[in-house]
């Protein structure tokens, strides 16, 4: 599986190096950035702290040409000199990097790639020390490799391998199915006791509803966000109430606090150096008595706790699994082993959800 891939992280860094011409940051002056919302914001910032200039952004969205953002001109796509770098700072990054070399630019730099390259300064948890730990653990990964159930997911597995060594959008996987709701082999019991980790505002729900059809018996939503817990209780409809569950809490390996960062966005979490502190649920103690038929987890890298919080329930019941499997890039085969390793009974399915790295769902059945 691994032919032709470097054979260290060094060597990997030289190849990336290389193939984006890209030795100092400094050669990113001029540069152009393409996407304006929390990515090529948080670029910029980190740019002009390197001294860099950045000529302008650039967005697909024509109610933004002409305006300004932190100080910054927003241009359309089509007035990029083809000479300049660019930037792209968006998760639509495999569509925008077709639609810069359709336009005959000549520098295109995913902003992974810089973390790649300068680890210290664009610091990303996502991409950071990725093609070291591949190389570090290539047992393991040929085992979850083997272990899953079908094609799709065993292409999606690889691809996302080979994109970690490249760092080409187009080795990206390509993206299917509804997140959570993934196909055939996923399917709703009339009698769902589901527990939505990580709820957010509750897009899940509203999915949820709409393929349930409204039949279900329970729905446990946990989401420790002030704001975001705020939007959920709202968002759930007067209908369900008194089946719709809201608790402000993470979901963890035990009772307690935790520190947090909440930013009222889908990546609040869970982190040491968090502001405020929130209630840690174990999803055993949570849900003692119920027989849960559904776990969905989406907690920015605090998956592992969720498991291991949850391990009587998964022993006992078998639910289905919904793993959110990329906010570290050892996920991609810790978790499927973890959860192989508390209940041996699962077949293990992968999705991907978005043209980035973003998005990659484990399915366990």
């Amino acid at each position: 599986m691994y032919a032709g891939n470097p054979g260290s992280a060094e060597e990997h860094v030289t190849y990336v190096r290389k193939r984006f011409a890209l030795d100092d940051v400094a050669k990113l002056d001029k540069a152009v950035l393409f996407g304006t919302e929390q990515t090529g914001r948080k670029m910029l910032s980190t740019l002009r702290g390197c001294g860099v200039q950045v000529a302008a952004f650039a967005d697909n969205d024509c109610t933004k040409w002409g305006s300004s953002i932190d100080g910054l001109s927003v241009i359309p796509p089509n007035v990029i000199d083809p000479r300049q770098p660019v930037i792209i700072a968006s998760k639509y990054v495999r569509e925008i990097n077709a639609q810069l070399k359709d336009m005959g630019a000549c520098r295109i730099i995913p902003h992974f790639v810089l973390t790649v390259l300068f680890p210290e300064t664009f610091h990303n948890i996502l991409h950071e020390g990725a093609v070291g730990k591949i190389l570090d653990h290539e047992h393991e990964i040929d085992t979850v490799y083997e272990l899953l159930a079908d094609e799709t997911s065993k292409d999606i597995f690889y691809q996302l391998l080979k994109f970690r060594f490249s760092l080409l959008p187009d080795d990206l996987p390509k993206v299917a199915t509804e997140q959570y709701f993934p196909g055939d082999f996923w399917r709703l019991d009339a009698h769902e006791r589901y527990v939505d980790v990580g709820a957010y505002d509750g897009d899940t729900l509203a999915q949820f509803l709409r393929h349930s059809g409204g039949v279900f018996d329970r729905y446990f939503a946990l989401e420790p966000d002030v704001i975001n817990y705020g939007k959920l209780v709202a968002n759930i409809p007067g209908a369900y109430r008194e089946r719709v569950t809201p608790l402000r809490a993470g979901a963890g390996a035990c009772q307690g606090k935790s520190a947090f960062a909440g930013y009222g966005r889908e990546d609040s979490l869970i982190v040491a150096e968090g502001t405020e502190f929130i209630d840690i649920v174990a999803l055993d103690e949570l849900c003692k008595g119920e027989r849960v038929t559904t776990i969905k987890m989406d907690v920015e890298g605090y998956e592992s706790e969720v498991l291991t919080g949850a391990d009587g329930i998964i022993r006992s019941y078998k639910p289905k699994l919904a793993v959110c499997v990329y906010h570290r890039p050892q996920d991609l085969w810790e978790l499927p082993l973890q959860v192989v390793g508390q209940n041996r009974g699962y077949k293990l399915y992968l999705r991907h959800h978005v043209q980035e790295i973003y998005d990659t769902v484990l399915y366990a059945v």
